[in-house]
Formats: C-alpha cells, structure tokens, sequence
C-alpha cells in the first residue's frame, strides 16, 4: 500500500509501557519507525497507538502486577517532526525515556519522529476483538494482527476516519 499521511504505530507493552505512559498526562513521545518508511512520515499526518500482546506478566512477572492490556487501540496521534537519528536519544527527555521496560530502550541508530498524543483511548479503548465485525477496519488485516518487528505500517484514511468516529473522536 503508498503511504497515505495515516499510520498504525505498534506497541509491544514489555518493551513500552504505554499504560504509564498515558496514565502520566503526558502528550509528547517519541517513536521509532521503520528505515523503509522514514522519507513518508511528516509532520501533520496522523497516527494510532495498536497495542499488541501484552507479555509483561510472562517476561518480568515480579516487576509487572497489573492486568495484561488487551488488543487495540490505544490512543490517537499526530506526527510533528520529520525522522531523525539521535545517538543521545535514551537520555532522560521530556518525552519516553521512563517508559521502556526492562532495560529496553529505543535503539538509537534507527529513526524516530515526535509525536503529540491527541486522543487517549486508555479508559475506552478500541478492542480489535470487538473491530474484527467492521467491514471498513476488517480490509486492513495488518491493523487486526499486528505484528512484532515492525513499528509501524501504512493506514488507509477511511480506516482512521472510522475508528475517529468508533472512538467518538
């Protein structure tokens, strides 16, 4: 698919935790993406938070008590820079540094762009169980499935101007 100004950006709990993050009112982050999709993403383009299997409870059992997150979407977002490449990206910033789990960090050889979390889904989250019977959302399996490894995929505008109107953003 050509890019079309929307993305999925997917989250893996054990790596950031995005429930803390969101639970500190902070709105700034910072996220990697993928070196093949670095020239596409720009500021005033627009993005959503799928979160993945939650498997902090099976890597850090002592470390993590809460309940697992379920699959969904998880908050609504804006790009607002262009890629970057920092090596002093995993100090501690405004943005995320707190936020990764385990000791893991972003890696700071790939790129990464800023982002302002408009809409926190957190307390309402989308469930991707509960999209599956979407017709709109159901075109875009990537969305449904996730898939580690990758940080963010493609979304087409139809898609991300439903689950606005599912979230009641």
């Amino acid at each position: 698919m050509s890019p079309t100004g929307y993305w999925t950006f997917f989250c893996t709990p054990e790596r950031w935790n995005i429930d803390g993050f969101l639970g500190s009112g902070k709105t700034k982050a910072r996220y990697q993406i993928q070196i093949n999709q670095q020239e596409h993403i720009a500021p005033g383009q627009f993005g959503i938070i799928s979160v993945l299997d939650d498997n902090r409870k099976n890597i850090h059992p002592w470390y993590y008590t809460k309940p697992n997150l379920n699959r969904g979407i998880y908050a609504v977002l804006e790009i607002t820079s262009y890629y970057s490449i920092d090596p002093d990206l995993n100090k501690p910033d405004e943005f995320n540094y707190p936020y990764y789990s385990g000791g893991k960090k972003i890696d700071p050889t790939k790129p990464t762009v800023e982002v302002l979390f408009r809409k926190d889904l957190m307390q309402h989250p989308l469930y991707t169980d509960d999209l599956r019977s979407d017709i709109l959302i159901n075109n875009h399996p990537l969305l449904l499935t996730g898939r580690r490894g990758i940080s963010c995929s493609v979304l087409e505008k139809a898609t991300f101007d439903r689950i606005l109107e599912i979230a009641k953003v």
